[in-house]
């Protein structure tokens, strides 16, 4: 997973918005509380809604006034908020951001609002030091899709990404990671080095995410290199429904669906944060992805592998450094795997690489995948030991299971009443 985002000129070109104390808003159309720049009314898929654009830059300046507010509705009308570029909430992606310099904008997002991507070349990055905080509920979920009247395309706009300077181990030597492909190295996380030079950067929230389904994503959101007007002119990589950079334990995250998304489901590139209640479904590429020593948890998976993707988890420490630390050793339970066709055409279940451990527990792999269950190569890390209560199919070419028994995974149904229930 690579990802790109609008260079500065293609932002500035739109207008950026930051506001001081004793501002409650970021000044702009009443229409849309003040927060959003008004383009009519649009279809969508549960209902008219007012378009309200979201500027590239949301950023505070001022501690004591962070919250920009943006709710399912403005004096009775629902709103869609879309993202007409890459909208970056505050400004922790700078180089040499720490957690007493970087603003500490919070982006409030109300149970039942819609977000969509207008264009391709559009993500929503909460940097270093900010916060998001969406507050769905079972009942009335928060949902970030395209800008179209269906939830049932993939790659059409980018995702979201979470932040922060937890320890992450590509930087923890010093210095500060430069997210991948991003603006030719221009956003930043991590940072992290030990308690004694860095003290308590490993556990600066990045807010808390509830009851959110995140659909039609991982398209190449492209780096605008040479300056033109076109947001598209330039090439770039696809990006993951969920990442999380250096994302602490701190940063609460529940109740998730990723639905669609062209590139990876969720990633996590170091940090500690725990992730509970997840729907994967028909991701393109892998369903749960990590790197660069993750070492938090990931609890009640329900994974949908349609056909022609990769692996339901692709889980690596460090490719320059197998041995690097902290080691990436994330618990993983309670974990319900099915496939779209009845012989599907999908990777291994598990590619454990680069050194990664781990450890696995209550893991149904449905029966229709007959294939190997571990894709092979640098597999030293984990241990026999490391898999506990694993229901599958598939053949244990490596070694590493204990013998195949009923379990019964997360098999629990969406929050999210909108979910097409089949892949695109």
């Amino acid at each position: 997973m690579k990802l790109k985002l609008l260079a500065a000129a293609v932002a500035a070109s739109l207008g950026s918005v930051s506001f001081t104390a004793g501002a409650a808003n970021l000044g702009l159309d009443a229409a849309c509380g003040l927060n959003g720049t008004d383009r009519g009314m649009v279809s969508t898929p549960d209902g008219t809604r007012r378009r309200c654009d979201l500027p590239p830059d949301i950023v505070t300046t001022n501690p004591s006034d962070p919250i920009v507010s943006l709710p399912a509705a403005v004096s009775g009308t629902p709103i869609l908020w879309t993202m007409p570029t890459v909208v970056t909430v505050g400004n922790g992606q700078q180089a040499g951001r720490t957690p007493s310099t970087a603003a500490n904008t919070i982006l409030q997002i109300g149970a039942g609002a819609r977000l969509a991507g207008a264009i391709a070349n559009s993500a929503l990055v909460i940097t270093r030091g900010a916060r998001l905080n969406a507050l769905g509920t079972a009942s009335n979920p928060i949902v970030f899709s395209s800008l179209d009247n269906n939830y049932t395309g993939s790659a059409e706009w980018g995702g979201v990404i979470l932040s922060s300077w937890d320890n992450t181990n590509e930087c923890n030597t010093g210095g500060e990671c430069a997210m991948e492909g991003i603006s030719e190295g221009q956003f930043f996380y991590g940072g992290y080095v030990n308690e004694t030079n860095t003290a308590s950067w490993d556990n600066v929230s990045s807010g808390t995410v509830r009851f959110v389904a995140i659909a039609e994503g991982g398209h190449a959101v492209n780096v605008d290199v040479d300056g033109d007007p076109d947001p598209n002119s330039n090439t770039g990589d696809e990006i993951n429904g969920l990442t999380l950079y250096g994302v602490s334990s701190e940063t609460s995250i529940a109740s998730v669906h990723i639905h669609n998304n062209d590139d990876d489901g969720i990633e996590f590139f170091g940090g500690d944060v725990d992730v509970d209640n997840v729907w994967v479904s028909c991701a393109g590429d892998d369903s749960v992805d990590w790197d660069f020593g993750f070492h938090g948890a990931i609890n009640n998976v329900n994974i949908l592998q349609r056909d022609g993707s990769d692996h339901a988890f692709e889980l690596a420490n460090n490719p320059g450094d197998f041995n690097a630390t902290p080691r990436a050793d994330a618990s993983v339970s309670n974990v319900t795997l099915a496939f779209v066709d009845s012989s599907p055409d999908v990777d291994t279940p598990f590619n454990l690489k680069e050194g990664s451990g781990g450890t696995f527990t209550n893991i149904e792999i449905g029966s229709a995948y007959a294939g190997a269950c571990f894709s092979t190569g640098a597999v030293d890390a984990v241990s026999p030991s490391d898999f506990n209560s694993i229901e599958y199919a598939c053949s244990d070419n490596l070694s590493l299971l204990p013998v195949s028994s009923s379990v019964n995974g997360f098999p629990n149904s969406t929050f999210w009443a909108g979910y097409p229930g089949t892949c695109n």
